[in-house]
């Protein structure tokens, strides 16, 4: 699964930038419902969460909007898309809204947080990848600055980077999943690990921050974290690709170390990640 996430860089007296951009991140998961089904499809809940700027006109959220669970954010219709080709591989999956219900909103932090599931048949075997994918993030300091990006490799224990980065607007998105429908070694479907958590995250200017993804997989796998990148398959990060500046990543534990001095109040650093399982401890290739 893609875990996106922003820090936010702040003094013990918050200091926030009005800015017309609203994205803040968030996750695409799915789930067999049924991980030993022996027919010829099996139902797969998706679900969507991500977290906006609330005082967007679009993902606005107040107490009404929980309690009554409507009406949905944001309220420009998107979708979640399967970008496998050819369509016949994407085993009857069909696009889903991304819009989503309110759960939790925060005047003061000035966002909003959803999340939305749904329940499709799926053809058993079939191997493909979903995303939404848009252009409104916040205003970001990104590793993107007209040049190429660093890239991580899938198997190093600890990334880290200390390169410059450069204030973006309007950046990109691209957050979503791979479906593996193919029965494991073990006989069942394979259940991808979930991670959550709530961005923006608030770090002090000028300390180190470890920020441990609390992140759990159902069939006991080996869990491991890494920097997204473009592949083939798989565009998992828009224009925000790339290891952050100043971070420290540890893979087998999913501990990401953020070191911001020298960073400026204010400041937005988007964090992401890919979490993935293994069989075993010395297994290279992940299941989803």
């Amino acid at each position: 699964m893609i875990l996106i996430i922003i820090i936010y860089i702040s003094t013990i007296f918050h200091l926030f930038i009005v800015e017309s951009s609203h994205f803040y991140g968030g996750t695409v998961t799915w789930k067999s419902l049924d991980n030993k089904a022996n027919g010829s499809t099996v139902s797969v809940m998706f679900t969507q969460s991500y977290q906006w700027r609330q005082s967007a006109a679009a993902s606005y959220c107040d107490q009404s909007y929980v309690l009554n669970q409507s009406p949905l954010i944001p309220t420009v219709i998107t979708k979640l898309l399967c970008i496998t080709s050819p369509i016949s591989s994407c085993g009857g999956y069909y696009a889903l809204n991304t819009n989503e219900y309110c759960t939790d909103f925060s005047t003061f932090l000035d966002s909003s947080s959803g999340q939305i599931s749904a329940v499709q048949n799926i053809t058993i075997g079939s191997k493909f990848c979903v995303a939404f994918q848009g252009a409104s993030w916040i205003g970001l300091q990104t590793v993107n600055c007209g040049t190429s990006v660093p890239s991580a490799s899938n198997t190093t224990t600890i990334s880290t980077t200390t390169v410059s980065s450069c204030y973006n607007t309007g950046s990109s998105w691209s957050i979503g999943c791979c479906l593996d429908l193919s029965i494991r070694l073990d006989g069942i479907i394979n259940t991808p690990p979930v991670a959550t958590i709530i961005s923006p995250i608030h770090v002090p200017v000028n300390t180190q921050t470890n920020i441990k993804l609390p992140v759990i997989d159902a069939d006991n796998d080996v869990i491991r974290c890494r920097w997204a990148q473009n592949t083939t398959s798989l565009d998992e990060c828009g224009d925000v690709c790339g290891i952050a500046p100043g971070s420290t990543l540890n893979s087998n534990d999913c501990t990401l170390l953020f070191d911001s001095t020298g960073t400026i109040v204010g400041q937005y650093y988007p964090i992401t990640l890919m979490v993935e399982d293994f069989y075993t401890a010395s297994s290279y290739s992940p299941f989803s």
